[in-house]
């Protein structure tokens, strides 16, 4: 499938530069340094510099303040964010990193996290030789500059804590090939010939009998389930007999003459008013017939 990228397509963000006195213009795609303020040629020389990318071609989204004609003349436009064909010299594949190669000619080159300044990654390969191939610029990848001194501490610290486990498992197996090797020299038990000393303080002495253990505490019983009770009541001039679940009633309702069954029978309910009792009602027809 052809690509329809071309090195002339435009749609990069960049940002206008003044190159530096002595510098010379710069083509499309090269890698230079920018040290205060102004474009020199990436060859490592000089003070810590930030990596851009030439970007005059396929610069679309030109922000900051805008030159003049005469002006562009003299700079250039760097690309903070696009699509720009890279001159890398050896073999890359997509998906490595970038960087210059710092010998003043712009080109780049394959370079592993650490190994160096990036500047971006590549979208194409190239199997060998040097060619030029599309690739993804940022300027944000100056940060992994930094990587390349801690990846180094790093690398030390590795080395500095091996050398530490190293040595205290050495000096563990010696303290334990020390207390293997060192004789017994215990009083515990008296050597042939000699007799136990009953004065000395580390005689054994008799044993003490255990103290008995303690009387587990009484508990009271528990009570005795009482009987069901026998009920009587008065119910229109009858005496009816019920059994009841036994109930919790004041010592004075008990009949102290009984076994404890019975119980004294409740007061009859009183008559409603406008009412008589069976026996008034006869005698009240009797003396009605009489």
């Amino acid at each position: 499938m052809q690509d329809l990228w071309t090195p002339g397509c435009r749609g990069d963000q960049a940002y206008f530069f003044m190159r530096a006195p002595a510098a010379p213009a710069f083509a499309n795609g090269s890698i230079v340094a920018l040290r205060e303020g102004a474009l020199h040629p990436a060859d490592g020389a000089g003070s810590p510099a930030m990596y851009l990318v030439v970007s005059d071609l396929n610069a679309k989204w030109k922000g900051g303040a805008q030159p003049s004609k005469p002006q562009e003349a003299l700079g250039h436009w760097c690309a903070f964010l696009g699509q720009v064909p890279l001159t890398v010299v050896g073999p890359c594949r997509a998906g490595d990193l970038l960087g210059p190669v710092l010998d003043g000619s712009g080109r780049a080159r394959a370079a592993p996290l650490g190994a160096g300044p990036i500047v971006g990654m590549a979208l194409a390969a190239q199997p060998v030789g040097t060619g030029v191939v599309k690739a993804m610029v940022s300027v944000g990848l100056n940060a992994l500059a930094a990587l390349e001194k801690e990846v180094g501490r790093i690398d030390l610290l590795e080395v500095a804590v091996a050398e530490v486990r190293c040595a205290a498992a050495a000096a563990a197996a010696a303290a334990a090939a020390a207390e293997i090797a060192e004789p017994c020299t215990g009083h515990d038990h008296p050597s042939d010939g000699e007799e136990a000393d009953e004065d000395a303080p580390h005689a054994a002495t008799a044993l003490e009998p255990a103290p008995a253990p303690a009387p587990a505490p009484e508990t009271a019983p528990a009570p005795a389930p009482q009987p069901f009770r026998v009920v009587w009541r008065h119910a229109f001039g009858r005496l009816e007999a019920s059994v009841e679940a036994p109930r919790e009633e004041p010592p004075s309702a008990r009949d102290d003459s009984l076994s404890g069954s019975l119980y004294h029978p409740r007061p009859a309910p009183q008559p409603r008013r406008g009412t008589l009792r069976p026996a008034l009602r006869l005698r009240a027809r009797g003396a009605a017939g009489g």
